[in-house]
């Protein structure tokens, strides 16, 4: 795995690479992005990131929760012990594999407070807020029609990556071209600007 990621770090002109300890979270940083990792586990990759031209900091939470309600409970509590002493801006995203109300979820069976609950609950404690969305308000759906048909809404920060587009014989190129343009200085309004036009 190494390799592949090496392979891609000098191909795109990255500084840095990762993975979380299962290989489910995966993370490429440019370059002039100092980066700190403050915490590894199945269900999240934690890292500090600075930017070095103005020594802004902060720190982002990567997730890619477990399906299984108990499993999850480890993840609640990662996010809940590095927002203790969390004296940085910092934002949590990724998929979390539940809803967080009973309005994400619209078709099948009715979703009940005590089921969500411990997801509401890490989001209050840690002083957290749901960001906004624009487009669809759904994420995720269960590819069925009609009364059968369930839509619900799992990632906080969406990503989808379609194999083709990498395989596409301009896709690094234009992958470099607008990941290396900075008309800013602030890093959550250059991360958001990169991914948008990316």
């Amino acid at each position: 795995m190494f390799r592949h990621i090496h392979k891609y770090k000098r191909r795109l002109g990255m500084q840095y690479a990762n993975y979380n300890q299962n290989g489910k979270i995966w993370v490429f940083i440019q370059e002039h992005i100092h980066v700190g990792v403050l915490s590894d586990t199945e269900q999240q990759l934690s890292l500090q990131l600075q930017y070095q031209e103005t020594g802004q900091s902060l720190v982002t939470i990567f997730v890619y929760a477990k399906c299984d309600e108990q499993e999850r409970r480890g993840l609640w509590e990662d996010i809940h012990n590095l927002s203790i002493n969390m004296n940085l801006p910092w934002f949590v995203g990724g998929d979390f594999n539940f809803i967080l109300n009973n309005e994400e979820k619209i078709g099948g069976l009715p979703v009940y407070p005590q089921e969500y609950e411990e997801f509401a609950i890490c989001v209050n404690s840690c002083d957290l807020v749901d960001i906004n969305f624009k487009g669809i308000p759904f994420t995720w759906w269960n590819g069925r029609a009609d009364r059968d048909c369930i839509f619900k809404r799992f990632d906080r920060r969406p990503f989808k990556f379609i194999k083709f587009w990498a395989e596409a014989a301009d896709f690094q190129e234009v992958v470099k071209a607008h990941w290396l343009a900075t008309d800013c200085t602030y890093i959550l309004i250059i991360l958001k600007w990169k991914m948008k036009k990316t």
